[in-house]
């Protein structure tokens, strides 16, 4: 799993658009202990139904300490993320495309994903939901397997459990050239806004 935490200051343009910066620890494994600083923003914009998401991430990935070659090399990773989503009553859409890079020594390595995704609210607290999307790494910073996969497709349920607080079981799998891999899998979350 990943973790992130640190700081981090909003500020509100206009009646439609917000802004906020991030300095964290890190967008790091559990296991990477000692990573350095990294920087991240978010523009934001909510009109009616609409809500579109533009957010950036800079971080120096080498880890500090005793670790093994492999991690060491690695260097800073950029990210950028657009995201757009529309809501009614009981129906949320969205769709999101973000593209990255990874300095590992010398080389700059980029990978690409973009996804739609669906939910439907059953009952109050209750949620259904569906994805799909698309990947491209073709030099596996992300996903490291020998048949790097080219999309996934999932369905689950979540519920929420007060306003921060939530659990929900997901049913995805992974299509790669030649293989395609299953996953099932719970979750206990706390979500801030």
């Amino acid at each position: 799993p990943y973790y992130i935490s640190g700081f981090r200051y909003k500020y509100t343009l206009s009646k439609q658009w917000q802004a906020q910066l991030f300095l964290m620890n890190g967008w790091q494994h559990l296991l990477a202990e000692g990573n350095r600083l990294s920087y991240g923003s978010l523009l934001s914009s909510k009109k009616n139904k609409w809500n579109f998401n533009w957010s950036q991430y800079m971080g120096n990935m080498a880890p500090i300490g005793k670790v093994n070659g492999s991690i060491a090399v690695q260097k800073w990773r950029f990210l950028e993320e657009f995201n757009l989503g529309y809501t009614t009553n009981t129906w949320a859409f969205q769709s999101c495309v973000y593209v990255g890079m990874q300095r590992v020594l010398t080389s700059s390595n980029y990978w690409a994903q973009g996804n739609v995704q669906v939910e439907k609210t059953l009952r109050q607290n209750w949620h259904f939901n569906a994805r799909a999307e698309v990947f491209r790494d073709p030099n596996k910073v992300m996903m490291s397997g020998a048949d790097s996969p080219k999309s996934s497709f999932s369905v689950g349920w979540r519920k929420d459990i007060g306003s921060v607080l939530q659990c929900g079981q997901e049913a995805r799998i992974f299509i790669g050239n030649s293989t395609q891999l299953p996953v099932f899998y719970q979750f206990l979350r706390l979500k801030f806004s």
